[in-house]
């Protein structure tokens, strides 16, 4: 049976454009980062927060928004695991952490309480923009 949007039974639109029968896919993703550049990448991230931006984004493929958005109370170090709760369909999602993870997210939230941020610099400030410009804290 083929359905007739609202408008146009009630006539207040006089036609109802076709919609395409298959949408333009995107283009795959390019430049992802292999085990060597990965450890070059992590041996020259000085700072925690770097460090472990580095570690979640190769092993998880979480999105920058994702590792920005993390926040203590996301972290489970007693049964290993990370809440996203901020993802891009919506859906919330627990991902299981490796050991090395944990080691890292250790020293990240290391003295914060449960609503502070992961991913900030030692003095609290956190980073936000594309170009890792440091923005001050709610």
């Amino acid at each position: 049976m083929h359905q007739v949007a609202a408008g146009a039974r009630v006539e207040l639109i006089e036609c109802i454009p076709a919609f395409p029968r298959k949408l333009r896919e995107s283009k795959p993703r390019e430049g992802f980062v292999e085990d060597p550049a990965y450890k070059i990448l992590l041996s020259n991230a000085r700072e925690p927060w770097l460090r472990c931006l580095v570690d979640i984004g190769f092993n998880f493929g979480l999105r920058k928004g994702e590792m920005l958005a993390l926040q203590v109370r996301d972290v489970d170090l007693l049964e290993n695991w990370l809440t996203i709760r901020d993802s891009k369909n919506g859906d919330s999602r627990r991902i299981p952490l490796t050991r090395e993870t944990v080691t890292l997210l250790a020293e990240c939230i290391r003295g914060k309480e449960k609503n502070d941020f992961v991913l900030t610099r030692l003095d609290g400030s956190r980073f936000g923009r594309s170009r890792w410009v440091p923005v001050s804290s709610p």
